[in-house]
């Protein structure tokens, strides 16, 4: 556990720069913007009270380090975004298909399957090397030879069979 002299923890903030900083570096952003979820319930909370009812709540120790991961952001002169009432989930595929509408490349930097049903010819998912490893790059190749399906649009098909204990 990592932690700062006033023994806060900065796990997630060191992890969090380290994984930005090599985007960065290695891509070079013409646009970029940073997506956190807004303080909140959202939309679906509204719509079924029991959304992500299962799912474990975020540990202190992570909760508190984020406005820190804010301050990483802007110590970047980077936009940081944050709509409330929606997720970053949605805020970023929103972000992703109109850029993709205006042809531009997008890249969406994450790690969580559920991003795979946004892939396309313009919209790639990075998914960040763990502890500073390689990271991949999922295409429309690489989503279909992944989930075992012929079709991007089967994504949320496959993931819908699978389930999501945490969902």
């Amino acid at each position: 556990n990592l932690t700062d002299n006033q023994n806060r923890p900065t796990n997630a903030v060191f992890g969090f720069t380290r994984i930005l900083l090599k985007i960065l570096k290695e891509h070079d952003p013409k646009y970029i913007t940073v997506v956190f979820d807004a303080p909140g319930k959202n939309f679906r909370h509204e719509m079924y009270p029991e959304y992500k009812a299962t799912r474990a709540a975020a540990v202190p120790e992570f909760l508190e380090q984020i406005p820190r991961m804010y301050e990483v952001v802007q110590a970047l002169n980077l936009p940081l975004t944050l709509v409330p009432g929606v997720e970053a989930d949605d805020v970023i595929g929103t972000l992703a298909k109109k850029a993709e509408n205006n042809d531009f490349k997008v890249y969406m930097i994450t790690s969580d399957k559920d991003y795979a049903q946004l892939v396309s010819d313009r919209v790639v998912m990075l998914r960040p090397g763990r502890s500073g490893g390689k990271s991949e790059v999922w295409g429309v190749a690489e989503v279909l030879d992944r989930f075992g399906i012929e079709r991007v649009d089967q994504v949320v098909d496959i993931l819908g069979l699978m389930g999501d204990a945490s969902d």
